[in-house]
């Protein structure tokens, strides 16, 4: 085994350099952004569920959401957290 090491130390060189450059790559463009999204959709998620909760507190005061507020919401908070984390 040692023989082997000390005659193809370059190939083995190179090959572990490939790999980690691969698995460098899919963790930069797939693993990451997937991640960085599903976050930004919990934090956005979350933040409709609390302007659902104060408006359940406001109608009582004759106040009213719409579902499109809602939408506007989530859809406001999705993006300024993907704009925070770089897309």
């Amino acid at each position: 085994m040692n023989k082997f090491i000390k005659e193809n130390w370059f190939k083995i060189t190179l090959l572990v350099i490939l790999i980690l450059t691969i698995g460098g790559t899919f963790y930069w463009n797939q693993y990451l952004p997937r991640e960085i999204k599903r976050n930004c959709f919990i934090e956005a998620k979350n933040s409709k569920e609390q302007a659902v909760s104060a408006d359940n507190n406001a109608t009582m005061n004759g106040l009213a959401i719409t579902r499109s507020d809602y939408e506007k919401i989530f859809k406001n908070d999705y993006e300024t957290c993907l704009k925070r984390n770089g897309f």
